[in-house]
């Protein structure tokens, strides 16, 4: 399966909610010399995507919650998928809103 660099965002209809909106974003886990462990961080350019120096394995789509009236935006990471239609079915379930991609 190739793996798509992309990012997402659906408005929340609910708002009695305190997430104001959802994204997908692509993501890495990288491993971090300095610590020895690993970090996870957001792939947005087609150089990160196809630089695997320090990656532990593929990209993958991780959905955040945006809260609701926070500036800086505060999220909340609230699952991960390894296909990205599968984080748009999450997305639809949850909002019953269609999601809009943005491949790049």
């Amino acid at each position: 399966m190739v793996k798509k660099l992309c990012r997402a965002a659906v408005q929340n209809p609910n708002h009695k909610s305190r997430f104001d909106s959802f994204e997908i974003m692509t993501m890495r886990e990288y491993y971090d010399p300095m610590t020895g462990g690993t970090y996870f961080d957001e792939v947005r350019t087609a150089a990160q995507y196809l630089d695997k120096y320090n990656s532990y394995g593929d990209v993958f789509y991780r959905v955040f919650a945006m809260y609701r009236n926070n500036s800086p935006k505060i999220a909340r990471a609230i699952g991960d998928f390894n296909d990205v239609e599968d984080a748009v079915t999450f997305l639809f379930e949850l909002t019953g809103e269609k999601v809009k991609i943005e491949s790049y």
